[in-house]
């Protein structure tokens, strides 16, 4: 929120590194902001101040056209909502802080995390291909390294959005009752009745 909308930041929050049982601390958060401790207040202002020194990752967040902006949309008759951090003209971006934003670090977090289908579901609710992911270290010096997805990774977001998809249609079509995803039925029950485990008797 800092970079994105410093000045909801200022609105919202403020710094008190008293601890949240003393008085100081119930007192300043009686007047209605959240409370960051200094740690989390210095980690906010160097990775914003990080962020703005660095070419790129500046152009990216200074160039947009809106942040925090709220899409819903539907994809192959399938509503989605999302919200993107960075939304540009012509490209899209997404700021993440991380402990470590080095590629080797961070291609695997990619995949894990599965950020690049992140990227095919903003990019087919916007219809725009470029994706950006800007890594933020949270200790310092405060690394900063912009992200660009390639077009074949986007390809296999697509591709497991779409499978994703499919079996969510088909989930509705044939397991209405089913509840939560779970593998049980409720059937004509509201709810169910909890006993404690076998092991536990």
């Amino acid at each position: 929120m800092l970079v994105l909308e410093e000045e909801k930041f200022e609105k919202e929050y403020n710094m008190c590194n008293s601890r949240r049982n003393t008085n100081i601390y119930k007192e300043e958060l009686a007047k209605g902001k959240k409370l960051l401790n200094q740690n989390e207040w210095t980690t906010a202002h160097k990775i914003k101040e990080a962020i703005k020194v660095h070419p790129l990752a500046s152009e990216l967040v200074g160039g947009a056209d809106r942040y925090e902006s709220e899409i819903i949309k539907e994809i192959q008759g399938v509503p989605f909502r999302g919200f993107l951090d960075i939304h540009g003209t012509n490209y899209i971006a997404d700021l993440k802080t991380c402990k470590n934003g080095s590629p080797s670090e961070f291609q695997r977090s990619c995949y894990n995390f599965k950020y690049y289908l992140q990227a095919a579901v903003y990019s087919e609710l916007t219809g725009i291909k470029d994706f950006w992911i800007i890594t933020a270290e949270t200790s310092a010096p405060y690394c900063i390294t912009p992200y660009k997805i390639s077009s074949a990774y986007m390809l296999k977001g697509r591709q497991e959005l779409y499978k994703i998809i499919e079996a969510y249609k088909k989930w509705m079509e044939e397991d209405e009752c089913r509840i939560g995803g779970y593998d049980y039925l409720l059937g004509s029950e509201s709810f169910f009745t909890l006993e404690a485990p076998n092991w536990a008797k």
